[in-house]
C-alpha cells in the first residue's frame, strides 16, 4: 500500500495552492479582456444599444461648433459641430472594422443628440 509522506503532502497543497492562485489570476485577465478598455484622453463614451445582449461601447471624439467671424482680412466662416467614431467595442473587441457606413453614421447621429441632450 502506498502512503505518501507528509514532505509530499506539502508539496501537493502547495502545487494546488498554486494553480489556484494562477487560475483566479487567468480569471482576472479574461474578465479584463472582455469590458471595452478605458475611453482615451478627449474622448466620450457612448453605448450603442442595437438588437443584441450587449451594448456596443463607443468612443467618439467631439468638436465643438464655431461661429463665424465675418470681420478682419481673412473672414472665417465658422464650423458646425462634428462628432467622429474612433472605436466601438463589443465585449471587449473593437468591431469598428465591421461596421457599415450607415452603422457608423447612425451611432454618431445617436450620440451627437444625447450630447445635445445632456
Amino acid at each position: 500500500m502506498f502512503a505518501p509522506n507528509l514532505a509530499e503532502l506539502n508539496c501537493f497543497k502547495q502545487a494546488t495552492a498554486n494553480l489556484n492562485s494562477r487560475g483566479n489570476q487567468a480569471r482576472a485577465v479574461l474578465a479584463e479582456l472582455d469590458r471595452a478598455p478605458a475611453c482615451p484622453r478627449g474622448m466620450f463614451t457612448f453605448e450603442w444599444h442595437t438588437d443584441i445582449d450587449e451594448p456596443v461601447v463607443c468612443h467618439l471624439e467631439y468638436e465643438a461648433a464655431e461661429e463665424a467671424q465675418p470681420y478682419g482680412d481673412a473672414p472665417y466662416p465658422g464650423c458646425p459641430e462634428s462628432i467622429c467614431l474612433g472605436a466601438a467595442y463589443l465585449k471587449g473587441v473593437d468591431i469598428l472594422p465591421l461596421l457599415s457606413e450607415e452603422q457608423v453614421t447612425r451611432i454618431e447621429t445617436a450620440a451627437l443628440e444625447e450630447r445635445s441632450e445632456a
